[in-house]
């Protein structure tokens, strides 16, 4: 009997359940931060205008217990920094374009790809709100503050690194690196390649 009445809760309840219209968000996202200079935004790229997957802030290529990169953590990595763009034609690779490239090297055998995903964001400065460097107005929009005394944004680097393949039948395999698995914002490109595999 109480499946059958937690069936019937659930059924009742599923009546209520609708996706999230995401244009309304981005819509939103939009109109907040709409009135800044993005002349100040020396990246064009804004970690709090994003749709946070993930935090951005961990991943500055120091290796920390909280910054261990598999591939969804890439690709959340990668998402939140696009969606952050405050440009108006946004420079990195369309979302799609990546899990296109990554996987066309799936299923990976014992040559497994390396993706690569590195760049640099803006955030703002903790303060910024509360040192008037910004204002927040009734509307919940953020406006710049004339005659501020110091720019209200933090330059931040961001890198990822993992196989695109995270598990191996055995230990004998071997990492590439594709160039077209080399996923950036910047006008920088690799040119040399340093790993410690901490053994």
């Amino acid at each position: 009997m109480r499946k059958i009445y937690f069936t019937l809760i659930l059924i009742m309840g599923l009546k209520f359940l609708y996706a999230q219209d995401t244009t309304q968000l981005a819509g939103k996202m939009q109109f907040v931060f709409a009135q800044l200079n993005r002349n100040a935004i020396s990246t064009g790229f804004l970690e709090e205008r994003a749709f946070p997957l993930v935090s951005l802030t961990p991943f500055n290529g120091v290796l920390t217990d909280s910054n261990k990169v598999y591939l969804n953590a890439l690709r959340a990595t990668y998402f939140t920094q696009y969606s952050a763009c405050m440009l108006s034609n946004n420079s990195m690779l369309p979302v799609d374009t990546i899990n296109q490239r990554i996987n066309q090297y799936l299923p990976a055998t014992t040559a497994v790809p390396v993706a690569v995903h590195f760049g640099e964001f803006n955030s703002f400065k903790s303060y910024a709100a509360t040192s008037n460097l910004v204002s927040i107005g009734a509307d919940d929009v953020i406006h710049d503050v004339p005659n501020r005394t110091e720019n209200p944004y933090l330059l931040r680097q961001l890198f990822t690194a993992c196989p695109i393949k995270s598990e191996f039948e055995n230990s004998n395999f071997s990492l590439v690196f594709k160039s077209n698995l080399f996923f950036t914002n910047t006008s920088l490109s690799v040119s040399a390649l340093y790993i410690d595999f901490d053994d």
